[in-house]
């Protein structure tokens, strides 16, 4: 009998959306990080400036290697805004399911914190290794 083979699942992170912003005026700038089972994966090298109800261009992708049997998996956002003044916090977090292909074409995150509302627009593809 074949032993089954890992699957790579490749995360896209498309772009996000300020919903509410945290500046009153202006772009607010946002570095974000990326856990999927609690495992840092993705951290923006730069920031990514976006005006409230706008969407700015993140255009990243990561792997993750999976076992065949894996059912299930938890993704989390943590959004950092840097500004003059203390740093507004957002994050949110997403079960992603195999039957649904870990996500597929299109999913979305919200990011909520004190001040801020972000949407984060994702993609996965699956692939044996």
């Amino acid at each position: 009998m074949a032993e089954a083979q890992l699957q790579r699942i490749t995360f896209r992170i498309n772009e996000f959306e300020a919903l509410d912003n945290p500046e009153a005026v202006g772009r607010a700038e946002w570095s974000l990080r990326v856990f999927v089972n609690d495992i840092e994966r993705w951290r923006s090298s730069g920031r990514h400036r976006v005006l409230e109800g706008n969407r700015a261009i993140v255009d990243a992708e990561f792997h993750v290697d999976i076992a065949p049997h894996s059912k299930e998996m938890s993704m989390r956002v943590e959004a950092e805004e840097h500004d003059l003044g203390p740093n507004d916090h957002a994050e949110g977090s997403v079960r992603l399911y195999r039957s649904q292909d870990f996500g597929g074409d299109n999913f979305s995150i919200d990011l909520k914190g004190d001040n801020a509302h972000l949407r984060l627009r994702c993609s996965t593809q699956i692939e044996a290794i």
